[in-house]
């Protein structure tokens, strides 16, 4: 029921276009990580959050949904 009423609200957009997170309070990058030489490759990572730090307001969160290893975010950024 609250995810339908986020929805509706028009507080909750799906969106391949980074300008449409300016305002937001919370931001989900969900890109794919494919291995290379049994490694992740962090190229779609990293390019989705160069392309969407632009867009984003001081204090913003930003959740990556990747299937890449835990501590990617803290190591690369």
């Amino acid at each position: 029921m609250q995810i339908k009423h986020v929805i509706d609200s028009g507080n909750y957009r799906a969106s391949s276009d980074y300008s449409d997170a300016a305002g937001f309070d919370f931001a989900i990058i969900t890109v794919p990580t494919p291995l290379e030489e049994s490694m992740p490759d962090l190229g779609f990572i990293e390019a989705a959050g160069a392309d969407l730090a632009p867009h984003i307001s001081p204090g913003a969160t930003v959740v990556l949904e990747s299937t890449t290893y835990p501590g990617t975010t803290e190591e690369n950024c």
